[in-house]
């Protein structure tokens, strides 16, 4: 027969089993001795239920324990099955949540990655393909009602080409009337600068004389086409007398040579080329495009606004990198999508572990209180509740 010293020592060894295993169990869970790859396995899939196991042992003893002075102890022992239930269902739910967040993970990277190289191949396919849109634009606007821009385009290059060949016929008159004026020999590229645009803007000056011209005559207003004849007159005088007359006198030896020196041209004739040259070039140049750039070109420098040439049709306006605003609407049209998502991954990392937790604090209410306090498993982060409602949750209970 047992002792009675053998009695008390079998009910203290019973009373405290889980000392029997717990300190082994948690050390080989820890893994200290394990490769790295085997520790980090056992500490991220065993360390948590295993603890979680051991501490619901001694919560049980101690409701076991309880039973002698409870009532409804057949309730009471139920809810201790059904907790074990509960923390057997959480250990699983932890493991395969685990398992459910390391693939919404790599879900997500290959995701983000997807949309970061898609992001690229559109911007590189709208960075490549821009010039041909915006050829495809200006060739379709050509040939709808709007701004002449060709013929603005045209009108400026005219001029910027007028003002070179005349920047160089008049540098060196120039040049040798301004040293002799100021007795010091100066630089002949500094003075083609200045020389250009003061052609530049005198054969643009030109057009505009004959563009209000134009509108004088249409509007026929005397006075008005009086005064701009006036002007006219005398920018004629200027140019066919210091630019054109030069542009002449430099071909005169090239006719000279031709005619065997037989050719004398004079003054006058010198004057009559330019004066036929300056109506033929402006005749030319007007009626072909400057006549339609021109006003346009005045109405920007006056900021009048461009009026009636407001362009019509679908194609007025170029949409600029349509691939990427098209990638960039899909993001934003799917950010809800992405909000759930985020919820579900947070929800994946979260969970599995306080499933546990939850079944372990589920045996300690049910040891206080005989009531559960969680309902697990959860299926968001959402249904934990905030540590208010716990708290009033307990107190109700």
């Amino acid at each position: 027969m047992f002792s009675k010293y053998d009695v008390t020592k079998i009910l203290f060894t019973v009373l405290t089993f889980p000392l029997l295993f717990q300190g082994d169990l948690l050390s080989w869970c820890l893994g200290s001795s394990d490769d790295t790859f085997i520790m980090l396995f056992k500490r991220i899939f065993l360390l948590l239920p295993a603890a979680a196991v051991v501490g619901v042992c001694w919560v049980t003893i101690v409701a076991l324990l309880t039973l002698v002075f409870r009532q409804k102890r057949r309730e009471f022992a139920a809810l201790l099955f059904v907790s074990w239930w509960d923390l057997g269902r959480a250990i699983a739910s932890f493991w395969g949540g685990v398992v459910k967040f390391v693939f919404l993970a790599i879900g997500w990277v290959f995701t983000l990655l997807r949309i970061c190289l898609l992001g690229l191949w559109y911007a590189i396919q709208d960075i490549v393909l821009s010039p041909l849109r915006t050829v495809k634009g200006m060739s379709q606007n050509a040939f709808r009602p709007g701004v002449p821009w060709i013929a603005v385009c045209l009108t400026v290059l005219w001029c910027l080409i007028e003002g070179l060949i005349f920047t160089f016929v008049m540098t060196d008159l120039v040049v040798d009337t301004l040293s002799g004026f100021s007795s010091v020999e100066l630089n002949r590229f500094v003075v083609q600068i200045f020389l250009y645009c003061a052609m530049f803007a005198i054969a643009i000056g030109s057009f505009s004389i004959l563009a209000n011209l134009e509108g004088a005559v249409k509007t026929r207003n005397v006075k008005q086409l009086a005064v701009i004849l006036s002007v006219e007159l005398f920018s004629v005088f200027f140019e066919v007398v210091f630019l054109y007359r030069e542009f002449v006198e430099a071909l005169v030896p090239w006719f000279a040579q031709y005619s065997g020196g037989q050719l004398n041209i004079g003054v006058a004739g010198v004057i009559g080329i330019a004066v036929a040259l300056w109506i033929g070039v402006r005749g030319l140049t007007w009626f072909l495009f400057a006549e339609h750039g021109t006003p346009t070109i005045l109405a920007i420098i006056r900021r009048t606004g461009l009026d009636g040439t407001k362009a019509t049709g679908a194609g007025g306006k170029m949409e600029v990198f349509p691939m990427v605003k098209a990638a960039v609407d899909r993001i934003k049209s799917d950010i809800n999508w992405t909000h759930e998502k985020g919820d579900e991954l947070l929800s994946a990392f979260v969970l599995p572990p306080l499933q546990i937790v939850a079944a372990v604090v589920n045996f300690l209410n049910a040891l206080i209180n005989s009531r559960y306090l969680f309902e697990i498993p959860f299926k968001s982060y959402k249904e934990v509740l905030a540590t208010r409602d716990l708290i009033k949750k307990v107190s109700d209970n």
